[in-house]
């Protein structure tokens, strides 16, 4: 199988992003455009305002969050209907509530807690806001002399409908795009957050979740354990493995196992563990057993280790223990933290000294310890390289793969403000305007 490989190149520029004009944002104004058309249509009849108010609402992120939001909004309105035209024959049969506007005003108030309570009572909690909108759309502006109660609460009730179906209809509806399914794109979890404490945006894990469900083949790159990746994503219907460790392993995220593990050598990790020990160094022995992580605690942990520790053992997803791995164990890593000055003298005297070709070292930044690095020491065999060959040999053999490494193109690039962009770039790559042409019998079609 032919691979070609694609890497989006650093450009040696600082840019200045504006808000990208999303999807979801474009599906509003096309919907309030064409509730206000079916109102013009119909010679201005009704409510225009609540019809857009309405298709705002209901415009999500996910059509199946669409269908669900319009359901029970729907039913939320026809609440705040009933409760609209119960106080209309009110105001109606008493001649006195009329005549005191004030008296009217706080009867409104009171409706609208009626309204409200009655749908979290019912658990239609996120209808409430509409169904009180609908209450007030009715009672407010009521004219006793010339409407009558049950035709502007019918209207009202219409005009609800309207904005329901045309959410539904423009989130339903979309547009011919081509789409690149033989690209494999691997995408870094540290340009997403900033750090294994922050979170990943909710419009990004949007945007993430969308390609997903289009079919796009994306790989998280991840230098942490799968704790990190579960912890932030676990919602996303994610189908291809996620590289962790640094390319020590590869993890399944929905399914909860691992798939490939390169591994230390059990007497390997004992060498390395005794050299540690004999330096009067703490460090953390990753490890899995029955796809399970396990963090190993051994030596003496210093203060930057004990900070860590208090920030993440309170996580059920991180298994920390005090004592020793044993030969039933995968050891994917181990680490020490110590003061940058320390572990850059520490790789230097563990490059000469450890047996060649046996560990692979790697020194990072630890972001919520000022001043503190890690090292972090693999089998020599592991990489993230490896692992992406890997997933397109194992998973995508029968097309020809192209890898795209999605990389930022700023020097100043900021995970917590332009993540969002990152992918919407990852978005163009994978799909783009346009109609698929249809292969002829007994031809081959090529890759322009």
């Amino acid at each position: 199988m032919n691979k070609r490989t694609q890497t989006e190149k650093i450009k040696k520029t600082s840019l200045t992003y504006l808000p990208h004009l999303g999807l979801r944002i474009i599906k509003t104004s096309i919907a309030v455009f064409l509730c206000l058309l079916i109102h013009y249509l119909m010679g201005y009849k009704g409510m225009m305002l609540q019809s857009c108010i309405t298709a705002i609402i209901c415009i999500q992120p996910y059509f199946r969050d669409t269908k669900k939001f319009a359901l029970n909004r729907g039913i939320g309105t026809l609440i705040g209907a009933v409760w609209g035209l119960l106080f209309l024959l009110l105001i109606n049969k008493f001649e006195y509530i009329k005549t005191h506007e004030l008296l009217v005003y706080l009867l409104i108030a009171i409706g609208v807690l009626i309204v409200i309570y009655t749908t979290v009572a019912m658990k239609l909690s996120d209808a409430a806001g509409l169904c009180a909108i609908t209450f007030l759309c009715i009672v407010i502006g009521f004219d006793s002399t010339t409407d009558s109660p049950l035709i502007i609460t019918l209207s009202r009730l219409f005009d609800t409908i309207i904005g329901i179906v045309v959410a539904l209809v423009v989130n339903i509806a979309r547009l011919p795009m081509i789409k690149e399914d033989n690209k494999v794109f691997f995408l870094r979890l540290e340009d997403l957050v900033v750090d294994r404490l922050s979170e990943i945006s909710s419009g990004t894990l949007i945007l993430l979740n969308r390609l997903f469900n289009d079919g796009a083949k994306i790989s998280l790159v991840s230098p942490w354990a799968p704790a990190h990746i579960i912890s932030q994503v676990e919602n996303l219907q994610i189908k291809t493995p996620s590289i962790v460790m640094d390319g020590a392993a590869l993890y399944d995220i929905c399914n909860r196992k691992y798939i490939n593990i390169d591994n230390i050598e059990f007497e390997d990790a004992n060498y390395l563990c005794h050299t540690l020990k004999d330096m009067n160094l703490g460090y953390c022995v990753y490890a899995v057993r029955n796809n399970t992580t396990l963090i190993y605690r051994q030596g003496n942990l210093n203060e930057a280790e004990q900070t860590e520790l208090e920030k993440l053992e309170s996580s059920d997803l991180r298994n920390y223990i005090d004592g020793f791995y044993t030969k039933d164990d995968k050891i994917c890593c181990i680490r020490t933290i110590d003061t940058k000055e320390k572990i850059e003298e520490l790789y230097m005297d563990l490059t000469w000294s450890l047996p060649p070709n046996t560990y692979r070292l790697e020194m990072r930044n630890q972001p919520f310890l000022k001043d503190y690095t890690g090292l972090y020491i693999y089998s020599v065999d592991s990489s993230i390289d490896k692992m992406k060959s890997y997933i397109i040999e194992k998973y995508y053999k029968d097309i020809e793969a192209e890898r795209v490494d999605l990389i930022p193109i700023s020097e100043d690039y900021d995970p917590a403000k332009d993540s969002v962009h990152l992918i919407h770039r990852l978005r163009r790559l994978y799909e783009r305007f346009g109609f698929k042409k249809k292969e002829k019998k007994g031809k081959e079609t090529k890759d322009k």
